[in-house]
This record gives C-alpha cells, structure tokens and sequence, in this order.
C-alpha cells in the first residue's frame, strides 16, 4: 500500500572527511532520493553523487539487507564498499552524532544548498520525531570512518571544493 503512495523506502547517502591534520571531521554532502531497484541505487544514485568526490571507502548499512546490497553497490561502482553493523538504538547514535556538531566536531563542510536545508528542516529539527531520518542516519554510519580502519583520502584531493 505504501508502494502504491509512492512511499517506498529512501536511499540516503553522506560524504563525511576527515582532516587528520586538524583533527577536524566534516559534513561534506548529503542525498536521499526513493524508487530505485538495488543495482540501479548503485549506479543511478551512489555512483552519480560520489563522482565528485575522492572516496576512499563507502560504508554501507549492513544490517538488514545491507551486506547484499554493499555487494550489489561493490559490483557497480569502482569505489571500495565495507558493510558497517548498526548497535545499539539509532535514537542514541544520532543523539551522540547531533552533540559532536554542536560542540564543533563536525562541521558542514558545503555551501548552503537545498540539500542541507531540507536535511535540517525535515529530520534535524524535528527529530527524533520527523517521519523520516534516512540522510541523518547516513551521516552516522559515514561519520564510524574517522574511528574505524576506512582509507583517509589525501586532502589535496579536496581543494578544488574551496572550502
């Protein structure tokens, strides 16, 4: 019934870096869009949006149907995919994501654009109760970079996006 709404479940994506030199994380971009089959997301959806970015390493929400999709993204895109296991109560994760931005840990490493605008108006503010938290809970499971074993990109390879 939800299908026939329109109301399938969103794909959501986040660029998240890490500047080892400053010890400083950023928020770079985020997506969410809904409709796609499996190996379509992977190259319609992910592909598309990470082009312009140095990817070191997506990770990818094993959870669920996470493993088999990593593998169809993996199959699809030159981009080295890792399924990353979500514990413990998202509400607490996101809460634990929302402190380190306000206390300057994460910052939004972007232009303000509708992407971010309708990030904050749609899930930020009014979580955890928005009706949806897809790109909130892929900035989560980007930000387990930094602290797990994800290859870093150089930062020279993020210059031309004249932060």
């Amino acid at each position: 019934a939800a299908e026939e709404r329109g109301e399938t479940d969103y794909w959501a994506l986040a660029v998240y870096a890490y500047d080892r030199d400053n010890d400083q994380e950023y928020a770079v971009d985020v997506w969410r869009d809904r409709g796609y089959m499996w190996e379509e997301a992977a190259t319609d959806f992910v592909g598309v949006h990470l082009s312009d970015y140095p990817v070191g390493e997506l990770l990818v929400e094993s959870n669920f149907d996470g493993k088999e999709i990593a593998e169809t993204i993996e199959d699809n895109v030159d981009i080295r995919v890792t399924p990353s296991n979500s514990e413990g109560e998202k509400e607490q994760r996101l809460h634990r994501l929302a402190n380190r931005f306000q206390q300057g840990k994460v910052k939004v490493a972007s232009e303000e654009n509708e992407r971010w605008e309708s990030f904050i108006r749609e899930e930020w503010l009014p979580f955890p109760d928005a009706a949806h938290d897809d790109r909130f809970d892929a900035l989560e499971i980007a930000s387990r970079g930094p602290d797990s074993s994800v290859d870093h990109a150089p930062s020279d390879d993020f210059e031309h996006l004249d932060w």
